[in-house]
């Protein structure tokens, strides 16, 4: 799948709800997840995944995989992630003050 047609997460619903993306193709998704038995976020993820494919002109089933996550495998992909992001801050100065504190605490948890 090329990189303009990958489904993402933001880094701040990654933190908030333990989840990451550990690999993807076409229609099939493998999500790591801090709680995989949230049963809630399995299915926000399945419904947010179908919507992409159904946008993408992708007439497949999705077919979603999910595993444990720990805390620093997270805090690890929300640092890549960060990292790959260019956040444009055009008057948004909460905006700009949310991504410092994620931040930070990226840099604090990460250390540990």
């Amino acid at each position: 799948m090329s990189k303009c047609c990958k489904f993402s997460l933001s880094p701040d619903f990654c933190m908030f709800n333990g989840a990451a993306i550990i690999e993807q193709d076409k229609n099939k998704i493998h999500f790591g997840l801090v709680r995989p038995e949230d049963t809630e976020l399995r299915m926000k993820l399945f419904m947010a995944f179908a919507t992409f494919l159904r946008d993408k002109n992708i007439a497949a089933v999705p077919v979603l995989t999910f595993s444990l996550l720990t805390q620093r495998q997270l805090l690890h992909y929300v640092s890549s992630l960060c990292k790959k992001i260019s956040y444009s801050f055009k008057g948004e100065e909460s905006d700009k003050k949310d991504f410092l504190v994620l931040r930070r605490f990226l840099a604090q948890g990460v250390a540990v």
